[in-house]
């Protein structure tokens, strides 16, 4: 749970007390003026966007350079500590006032973020009264739960803005501890509210999501607030980047599905607990009055937000002057836009009836009807804000029969938005689609054409519209009247593209038109102010058709109005080109001569504190400066592009260089696959070589025995065949019967040895190839077959002698003269059947041994 305690106390400020009790043996609060410059106190909850704001403040010139730790947050305890450690610095006044010189802006002001407690501290110490011109600011987030995940990573990571490095924690998700942090910003918010009530101060509220679609608020809300126009050579002393990911918009969709999932939600703020005496006790002070001088009613506190001015219009109810631009200028001079009211005033008949639309405070109708005799005015407004202003204002002061009405008008059916406008400027309020303005209400009130209202109030002499970028529309809604030139207009014209488009439709309508511009500082004012809130800011018009030729008088020309006639839009242009829009505080009241000279200095960036000093050189022109800094851009934008084709061509290196890779690890994969399936079927090979290698030991034990049994068979046969040659000797006839069997078994033989001899090379060069190991493990068996075979192969080598010899004796025999005499006995046993049938039975044998031993 997010520490939820009174706030006040304040941490920080405890130590800051403590720190300076230590050093000097007591702490003294701040009871004096200590600067009249203006001072931006900013207040703002964990990743609000308030960096963001000062550091777009310090490129617009209105913040110094931020502190060591690049937060403006200058009343942190560490903050303190170092930077009087540093430079011997022993009072808090005396840190203030150091502070307030070491980091004050090149526009004279000074910006400090303090988070809610210590907003409250510096009131109670007197640090907020010591300085008289303080604007406070608000910055707030609409989004609480991105708000909350981007607190959550923040913490995990320890990277609080861009400027951080990268952290390697990689953050996770706590459902409960982001609702938990929405709860507390809620309730800090809503305390934060309570306090500014109190104190009876309105801050300028800036929101983050608005801010960051469209920074030119923020250059238009410190414009409006301080009435210092923005410097464009600001420096940017933070350069700062968003810092939300895709990580932060899953988590935030993540943690709304987790909420619905639940059918319920964890809402419900804790009461405020009587927050409100906490934030600042009995001593505290605030604008120099103690807290129970401060004990007003709602009345009182409303009273002090609408203010009754005494002006050149008689007493006017206004804003309070630190809210709006307009109470500020009228607060100031006691008029608004003056030379502009003499000018259309000048213009007019008398008895004219005029219709004000954008009447806004009701100075324009209220101040033409003071200086010419008019019948009627009907003040026209569509902001809400401004009709209870406008109401008072008229009842109250009015010279002429009158009418006031609430309505947006416009063109049946045009698009239009809810109300929206700068901050700080009630009467910019617009109603113009605009998706990066900030709406002030939740729906666009109905829109009513001028020909409508001109049948309900009219007719009218004097049309006036300042209507913020709705004048076309108005025009539109009527133009069958106003087109024939039988009412005198007079039109806001402000350096648009609007204004243009308004010149073209008024000059298609042949009508004699005017530009009129003039200075928003009138030095003949109600108050006779000398000091202009805007130097040199100009605000013109444009007058269609008027009644009377208009002509500046001697006062306006004093005042140096311009007054140009328009036959084109191009001449516009030009008129437009031609006018001031702002200028810097020294140029007010110089001769033309002055001016050039300051505007030169300043169109070089020299400034009088160095000129002629030692080390001054003339600057160069912004014009050169920007020229060379376009010709720099383009330059680094050519390099740039070149650098793009570059990493575009290595890009295209690296993909082809990933396809290449990609193609080589598909075939990687292919190969790993096909060696995967050559395992497998080497394994099952060396698994079938296994069962070869068995089945040719059996073959082996079997071929052992059959060579055995042959061995036994030879010797039989040897004793057979002796006995069948012992058998010759005595029976010539059996002795052919005899020799013919044994080529037969000599052939029969020759095969069966090499039949052997192959199946056992077989077997051996198949169990070497396969299983040496196990052929190894058999290598001794393998030599006892071996010695085997070679035994047989002697055997039969001498069964090859002893056939042989058999043979030869055959021969002898044949050749001898026992042969040629038994001759006449072999054709005996030929006949003779028992003799036949010895011979019979021993083919059979042979043919047995034959067909057992020998056989494949």
């Amino acid at each position: 749970m997010m520490d939820n305690t009174s706030i006040a106390y304040s941490y920080h400020g405890e130590r800051i007390e403590e720190y300076f009790k230590n050093k000097t043996g007591k702490f003294e609060r701040i009871s004096k003026i200590l600067s009249s410059q203006k001072i931006f106190f900013v207040y703002f909850t964990n990743r609000c966007g308030s960096t963001f704001f000062c550091a777009e403040a310090s490129a617009l010139g209105y913040c110094g350079e931020p502190n060591a730790h690049l937060n403006y947050e200058y009343f942190n305890s560490d903050a303190v500590i170092e930077f009087c450690d540093a430079e011997n610095i022993g009072s808090l006044s005396d840190y203030v006032s150091a502070i307030e010189k070491r980091y004050r802006s090149s526009l004279g002001t000074f910006m400090v973020k303090a988070s809610l407690d210590q907003l409250a501290w510096l009131f109670r110490v007197g640090i907020a009264t010591a300085f008289p011109d303080r604007i406070f600011v608000q910055s707030v987030r609409r989004d609480l739960l991105e708000q909350s995940v981007s607190m959550m990573i923040a913490r995990q990571t320890g990277r609080w803005t861009s400027l951080h490095p990268d952290s390697a924690v990689a953050p996770e998700l706590d459902i409960a501890q982001a609702i938990d942090f929405m709860h507390y910003v809620a309730k800090i918010n809503a305390d934060s509210d309570l306090l500014f009530n109190m104190l009876g101060i309105t801050p300028y509220r800036m929101v983050y999501e608005d801010m960051l679609a469209a920074p030119v608020s923020i250059r238009r809300m410190l414009e409006h607030s301080t009435g210092i126009m923005a410097r464009r050579n600001g420096c940017r002393s933070l350069p700062l980047s968003r810092q939300a990911t895709a990580l932060n918009k899953a988590w935030v969709e993540q943690i709304r599905v987790a909420l619905l999932e639940k059918h319920s939600f964890p809402v419900g703020l804790s009461s405020v607990d009587g927050i409100l005496p906490k934030i600042i006790d009995r001593e505290s002070v605030a604008n120099g009055l103690p807290i129970e001088d401060r004990e007003v009613s709602l009345a009182q506190r409303k009273a002090q937000r609408l203010k009754d001015i005494d002006t050149r219009y008689g007493s006017l109810r206004i804003p309070a002057a630190e809210e709006d631009l307009i109470g500020r200028f009228l607060a100031h001079y006691g008029e608004w836009a003056w030379d502009e009211v003499s000018f259309i005033a000048s213009v007019l008949p008398d008895d004219a009836r005029i219709l004000d639309i954008g009447a806004c405070f009701g100075t324009f109708g209220l101040g033409v009807s003071m200086l010419r005799k008019v019948s009627y005015v009907c003040f026209v407004d569509a902001n809400p804000a401004v009709i209870p202003f406008l109401t008072h204002n008229v009842t109250h002061n009015a010279l002429a029969p009158y009418a006031i009405r609430e309505h947006l008008m416009g063109t049946a059916g045009i698009e239009v938005a809810p109300a929206h406008g700068e901050p700080g400027n009630i009467g910019a309020t617009s109603f113009t689609p605009d998706v990066s303005a900030q709406t002030a209400q939740p729906t666009a009130p109905p829109v009513k054409e001028l020909s409508d209202l001109w049948q309900e109030e009219g007719p009218f002499d004097l049309i006036k519209i300042d209507a913020e970028g709705m004048e076309l529309s108005i025009l539109d809604s009527h133009a069958r009247l106003l087109s024939q030139g039988q009412v005198t207009l007079w039109l806001e014209c402000n350096e648009d593209a609007q204004s243009l488009a308004l010149c073209e439709r008024l000059l298609s309508w042949d009508m004699e038109i005017f530009y009129f511009a003039f200075p928003s500082h009138n030095p003949d004012n109600f108050r006779q102010a000398t000091s202009p809130v805007f130097p040199f800011a100009y605000e013109a018009g444009l007058l269609a058709a008027p009644r009377r030729q208009p002509v500046l008088g001697e006062e306006l020309r004093a005042h140096n109005c311009v007054l140009r006639s328009i036959r084109s839009v191009a001449e516009l242009r030009e008129a437009l080109w031609a006018t001031p829009r702002w200028g810097m505080a020294e140029w007010e009241g110089k001769d033309v001569t002055a001016v050039a000279a300051l505007a030169g200095h300043y169109m070089r960036a020299e400034q009088f504190e160095t000129f002629l000093r030692p080390g001054w050189r003339n600057g160069e022109l912004i014009g050169n400066r920007i020229t060379a800094l376009e010709d720099s851009a383009r330059h680094a934008l050519r390099e740039a592009h070149d650098q793009s084709v570059a990493q575009q061509h290595a890009l295209d290196d690296l993909s082809a260089r990933c396809q290449d890779l990609t193609g080589r690890l598909d075939r990687e994969q292919a190969a790993m696959i096909e060696t995967q399936a050559h395992a497998q079927e080497l394994a099952a090979g060396l698994a079938f070589e296994k069962n070869a290698t068995a089945t040719a030991e059996a073959r082996a034990q079997e071929l052992a025995a059959g060579l055995a049994l042959e061995q036994a068979a030879n010797v039989a046969a040897r004793a057979r065949n002796q006995k069948l040659i012992d058998e010759l000797a005595h029976y010539g006839p059996a002795l052919a019967a005899a020799q013919a069997q044994i080529q037969r078994l000599e052939r029969q033989l020759a095969v069966t040895s090499a039949n052997i001899l192959d199946q056992i090379a077989e077997a051996g060069q198949h169990l070497e190839s396969t299983a040496s190991d196990e052929l190894r493990n058999k290598e001794a068996q393998l030599v006892q077959m071996q010695s085997l075979v070679e035994h047989y192969s002697d055997r039969v080598i001498f069964l090859q002698n002893a056939d042989q010899q058999l043979q030869k004796r055959i021969r002898d025999i044949e050749i001898s003269t026992i042969w040629r005499v038994t001759s006449p006995m072999r054709r005996v046993v030929e006949r003779h059947p028992l003799i036949h049938k010895v011979a019979r039975s021993g083919r059979r044998i042979a043919a047995g041994i034959r067909n057992k031993y020998f056989k494949a």
